[in-house]
C-alpha cells in the first residue's frame, strides 16, 4: 500500500459523498470560507485525538481543541485554495495535509495515512503519486478491479468492500448500510441458529446510531454562554460570573464567533459576515443576529463599502 492508493480512496471517497448527496453543504464545491466554517464544525463536533496530527500539520500547532477553534477561526483562508484545486482536478499534486485534512474533513476511515497503511486495504499498483515513506512504491491511477468469485471476506475495520463499484473504506456507520443492503438484498433460510445471530447483528449495527444521537442531539438542561468570542456549553444549573446564561442554540454554539482578526475577512465575506459600531470601535462576527452581549443591538451584514473602507486597509 502506498500514498498513492491513499489519495485515491480520499478523493473516491469525496466523490461518492458528494454524487450521493452525503456531504455537509459547506463541502459541496466550498469556498476556501466554507473550509473554514466546515473545518470549526468538525473541530466542534467530531474531535478525536487521532487528528490531532492532521490539525498540527495543516494549522503548524498542537493545542488543544478550544484553541484550535480559535487557530482555525482566525486563520487565513487562502490557505485552503490548494484543496479547492485538487477537489476540482484530482490529477492535481499537493502536499498530504490537504489530502489529511479532507480525510478529516469527510470522516474518512482508517485516517490519517500511517493508521490507514497500517489497516487499509491493499490495492493494485501501477504509476502514480510517489508514497513520501516509500518513494518506490506507485499505484494504478485507475486500478482494475477483480470481478466476484463467490467467496466473503471477512468484515472490519480497516478493510475494502466491494460494493458494486470502487473500493470503500469500512467504518462503523458504513457498516450499519452494509448490513442493510444485505437484509435486502440476500435470500436467508431462518432457522433456530441463524434468528439469533441476526438479533445479534442488528442490535449491534444500531449502537453506532444511538451514539450519534446522544451526541449530536443534546439534552434538556443545557445552556451556554458568552466567552467574549465564542459561545461555551455549559450546564443551565451554572453560574458565570459577568455573563449571562441562556438555553442553548446549537447554531449558535457552533457557528456564531467573534472575528479578533479583520485582516482575515477577505471580499466573498461581503453580505455574508456582520459587523457592529460599539465604543468607537467596529467588531466584526461570523453570523448575522443580535450582539451576544448588548441583546438589545442587531447586527449588520458587511458591505462593500465597509469592506472597501475598513478591512482592505488592514491588509497593506
Amino acid at each position: 500500500m502506498c500514498y498513492k492508493d491513499y489519495i485515491d480512496q480520499v478523493l473516491q471517497e469525496y466523490n461518492r459523498k458528494k454524487t450521493s448527496g452525503e456531504l455537509q453543504p459547506n463541502l459541496n464545491g466550498p469556498s476556501p470560507a466554507q473550509l473554514r466554517d466546515e473545518c470549526l464544525i468538525v473541530c466542534t463536533e467530531r474531535w478525536e485525538r487521532k487528528d490531532e496530527q492532521t490539525l498540527r500539520m495543516f494549522y503548524g500547532k498542537t493545542v488543544d481543541q478550544k484553541t484550535y477553534r480559535h487557530i482555525i477561526e482566525n486563520f487565513d483562508i487562502n490557505k485552503y485554495k490548494q484543496l479547492i484545486k485538487v477537489l476540482n482536478n484530482s490529477m492535481i499534486d499537493t502536499k498530504q495535509k490537504n489530502i489529511e485534512l479532507l480525510a478529516w474533513l469527510i470522516g474518512f476511515e482508517p485516517r490519517p495515512f500511517d493508521q490507514w497503511k497500517k489497516n487499509g486495504p491493499h490495492a493494485p499498483v501501477g504509476e502514480g503519486r510517489e508514497d513520501p515513506k516509500d518513494p518506490g512504491e506507485t499505484v494504478a491511477a485507475n486500478p482494475v478491479l477483480p470481478e466476484n468469485t463467490g467467496r466473503q471476506e471477512p468484515e472490519g475495520e480497516g478493510q475494502g468492500v466491494t460494493i458494486a463499484g470502487p473500493v470503500v473504506e469500512t467504518d462503523k456507520p458504513n457498516r450499519f448500510l452494509r448490513i442493510l443492503q444485505a437484509l435486502t438484498t440476500t435470500k436467508f433460510h431462518f432457522n433456530a441458529i441463524t434468528i439469533p445471530i441476526a438479533t445479534v447483528v442488528l442490535a449491534s449495527a444500531s449502537l453506532p446510531v444511538y451514539k450519534y444521537v446522544k451526541e449530536y442531539f443534546p439534552n434538556e438542561g443545557e445552556c451556554m454562554y458568552w466567552t467574549g468570542d465564542h459561545y461555551q456549553s455549559i450546564s443551565c444549573d451554572q453560574k458565570v460570573y459577568g455573563s449571562l446564561v441562556i438555553p442553548l442554540d446549537t447554531e449558535k454554539l457552533v457557528h456564531f464567533k467573534k472575528i479578533t482578526r479583520p485582516d482575515t475577512i477577505t471580499e466573498a465575506d461581503i453580505n455574508r459576515i456582520s459587523y457592529i459600531r460599539l465604543n468607537g470601535n467596529i467588531e466584526y462576527y461570523t453570523r448575522k443576529g443580535d450582539h451576544p452581549v448588548h441583546t438589545e443591538r442587531t447586527l449588520k451584514p458587511l458591505t462593500e463599502h465597509m469592506y472597501q473602507a475598513h478591512i482592505l486597509p488592514l491588509k497593506q
